[in-house]
């Protein structure tokens, strides 16, 4: 069943609220103050029937902000012109509102027609036809009443009633969020909260998140038009009875929603218009945000532009000054900041952006598609703006306020299409897109080509390394995917953490392979006192030292000699039959003896200090053995 919400719009002593009372009998203004001063202050609920709200705004324009947390929710708009006065400020700035929160349907009512003649009151008409040209208002029903009289009355009831058959429902994302407008305590009761359901439905016993505080709390009791409900739809104004929260922990302008669902953020981009009579926009510029019931301060940085044009419209990001969960497609209105006056408004096109400054041409482009885009490009969009991070439809649907389930479809399609690639699948499939995860593994490939040019001695670089230089903070499956592939397809080989291309291998010339073999004798007598690589060049002045170096470093990649640096001592080399010599000698030792210390390895092997110690402690990091003190023992059996 459809509901709708209607709103009022126009200048203060209009007569919004008289022609709401006369409409439906009841007093709109509900506030002593009100009563008192005789003016609308802030929002106001009647009700036409069991299917109709009817929400009255203030008209001051001290109020706005009260005026916009009501207009930000409603379907039809009524909107109100007072015969002795006409067209006043506030029409102009609340009409200007309507029409940049994209609202399409309503009526115009010219109110307190006992007051003029019929001379005065065809001007009022002639002014409201100019006032209305070329709006969604151009061709709406002009009624003129008189709520003292109850002249029109009848007439204005049976419009709004057609009108409201006409209206069309809103579309529902069968998520749950409404946002809060009003709260306040009631004894015996506790935390009440009002405001109209955009979205979902809502049972007593559901658990809902407060936002943007992250906040988890439980619904007690629903009522709408003041009756109790087991259940509340899209469109319905609902005071919501909660449970979890304190009054003073909920404002206007806090997010009821889905658990989960919703991710607060501090920049959105949009797409901005700026009213013909503001005046020009610089970027950065501090503005007042305002969407849904919530008002907060931002800065709006122009992406293609220095400065906005009255009438014009472009694409901005806002840098909010406070978080806030909102969808894509949600409209906005922004005033300035002092004195506060509307100067635009617009539409929401992405709510988890990166930080933009400047955008080129193409990359415009392709954000303005995303204003009518379907559900499956802003996806596509979103895996394109995030490369490498790996997505689920969970995750997905967050970022870009689609219900999990629809993002789901759309991935699976995705999947079948071959535009995405599957990482993982459990505990849920997660997916990269496949233009990323192929130029990422061109990158590894032209990386490691550069790398074997520069370093041919070396058989590869380190995976961590690797990963580094290229991805930065690359989810490991991510990254582990990439390099699977590109070994499963022969691109690419491993050995322990070294990567290296397929065909890459070390080779010598016929020279070097004689001066190669006379090293490896050199360190395979050399046994347990050795050159440092520096002295095993001296031993061939005949060759440049920086060819020797090229070839020990061979030699060590080739597993020939090994290595082993400290934090104390530079590198030192060993001929790696000796250290595997060594091993057997100090496992020997160790167990027939239990413990040893430095200088019992350093005589068993006829060594000195400067060399047995880098070689226990490549014992210790293989895990051969284990250090306490200056007392090494057996770690494995």
């Amino acid at each position: 069943m459809k509901h709708t919400v209607i709103g009022t719009a126009g200048h203060i002593d209009h007569g919004k609220t008289m022609l709401l009372k006369a409409l439906t009998g009841i007093d709109a203004d509900r506030l002593p103050e009100e009563k008192e001063r005789g003016m609308t202050i802030d929002l106001g609920f009647v009700f036409l029937g069991n299917d109709v709200t009817i929400i009255d705004v203030p008209g001051h324009e001290k109020f706005i902000k009260n005026m916009l947390a009501g207009v930000s929710t409603i379907d039809l708009v009524i909107l109100v012109i007072a015969a002795d006065d006409g067209i006043m400020p506030q029409t102009r700035e609340h009409f200007e509102i309507i029409k940049l929160l994209d609202i399409r349907h309503g009526i115009v009512v010219i109110t307190k027609i006992d007051l003029v003649d019929r001379e005065w009151l065809e001007l009022v008409k002639e002014d409201t036809a100019d006032f209305v040209k070329e709006s969604f208002l151009e061709n709406a029903p002009v009624v003129y009443v008189s709520s003292i009289t109850g002249e029109g009355i009848p007439e204005f009831k049976n419009i709004l009633e057609e009108m409201i058959t006409q209206t069309p429902a809103r579309q529902d994302k069968g998520v749950f969020r409404l946002w809060v407008d009003r709260v306040f305590v009631l004894k015996g009761i506790g935390t009440v909260t009002a405001g109209t359901v955009l979205s979902g439905i809502l049972q007593p016993g559901a658990k809902l998140e407060l936002l943007p505080q992250k906040k988890e709390v439980r619904v007690r009791k629903l009522q709408v038009h003041n009756e109790d409900v087991n259940e509340c739809r899209i469109g319905e104004r609902v005071a919501i009875n909660l449970i979890g929260v304190e009054v003073d922990e909920i404002e206007r302008g806090n997010l009821l929603a889905q658990p989960e669902y919703f991710e607060p953020t501090y920049i959105v981009n949009a797409k901005l218009y700026l009213l013909r009579d503001a005046k020009s926009l610089v970027s950065r510029t501090r503005v007042r945000f305002h969407i849904g019931s919530r008002e907060l301060l931002a800065r709006v940085v122009l992406l293609d532009k220095k400065s906005l044009d009255p009438g014009e419209s472009t694409l901005v990001q806002f840098r909010l000054e406070e978080p806030v969960a909102v969808e894509i497609g949600d409209h906005y209105i922004i005033r300035s900041y002092s004195p506060a006056y509307t100067i635009g408004g617009g539409t929401l096109i992405e709510v988890h952006p990166k930080k933009l400054k400047y955008l080129p041409v193409e990359e415009l482009e392709k954000l303005d598609k995303l204003e009518k885009a379907d559900p499956e490009q802003v996806l596509l969009h979103h895996l394109a703006n995030n490369p490498l991070e790996l997505q689920t439809a969970g995750t997905a649907a967050r970022e870009i306020s689609l219900r999990r389930e629809d993002v789901q479809n759309i991935i699976m399609k995705l999947i079948r299409e071959k535009s995405v690639t599957v990482i993982k699948e459990k505990p849920v499939v997660s997916i990269v897109l496949t233009e990323h995860f192929e130029n990422a593994q061109k990158k590894i490939i032209n990386f490691l080509t550069q790398y074997h040019r520069k370093f041919p001695y070396r058989r590869g670089v380190k995976q961590s390394e690797l990963k580094n230089k290229l991805f930065g903070k690359i989810d490991n499956s991510v990254y582990d995917a990439v390099l699977s592939q590109l070994i499963k397809k022969n691109k690419a080989a491993e050995n322990k953490e070294t990567i290296y291309l397929y065909n890459h291998r070390i080779t010598f010339t016929p020279r070097q392979e004689e001066i190669k073999n006379k090293i490896e004798e050199l360190y395979l007598k050399s046994k347990y006192v050795t050159p440092s690589s520096d002295e095993a060049a001296d031993q061939f002045p005949e060759v440049k030292k920086q060819e020797i170096l090229n070839i020990l470093t061979g030699m060590v990649e080739l597993g020939i000699l090994t290595e082993i640096k400290t934090e104390v001592e530079k590198p030192a080399l060993f001929h790696s039959k000796n250290v595997e010599e060594a091993e057997k000698i100090l496992v020997d030792l160790l167990r027939k003896k239990g413990e040893i210390r430095l200088f019992e390895f350093r005589e068993k092997i006829n060594s000195t200090r400067k060399f047995a110690t880098p070689l226990l402690i490549y014992f210790d990091r293989k895990g051969i053995t284990e250090r306490k003190g200056e007392i090494r023992t057996l770690k494995t059996a």
